[in-house]
């Protein structure tokens, strides 16, 4: 199951819809307070979200993840990405950072790499 965290409605129904047309079951939440709310009751195997979000930034969801007993990947993603958020995310530990726009290839290699999967198995 992989969690899609983001506040643009239209970007999290197209990251759902990528990820479902590559066989993916996925879980959408616009904001982090949802986002923590499911993974305290699903079992989530990575998580997509934004770093700039209203309630709390990706890098504060981030650190939250990381004291959760469940390990979890999580792959950032902004289109505002500076080297500070750079930094931030590489000492948290994220699986990964993509800047918006991506192509849709980024992301399934992203989760491929995270998830122990071969590129061959996601991008179809």
């Amino acid at each position: 199951m992989i969690l899609v965290v983001d506040d643009e409605v239209d970007f999290r129904a197209t990251l759902e819809w990528t990820l479902n047309r590559k066989n993916f079951e996925v879980l959408v939440a616009g904001n982090t307070a949802h986002a923590q709310e499911l993974f305290s009751v699903r079992h989530i195997d990575a998580i997509v979200t934004d770093i700039n979000m209203p309630d709390m930034s990706g890098l504060e969801f981030l650190r939250w993840v990381k004291l959760q007993p469940k390990v979890v990947p999580v792959i950032l993603m902004s289109g505002l990405l500076d080297r500070g958020d750079l930094k931030a995310a590489h000492e948290l530990g994220a699986a990964g950072v993509l800047a918006k726009p991506f192509h849709r290839e980024e992301l399934l290699e992203a989760l491929s790499h995270c998830l122990k999967r071969t590129p061959a198995a996601v991008s179809g």
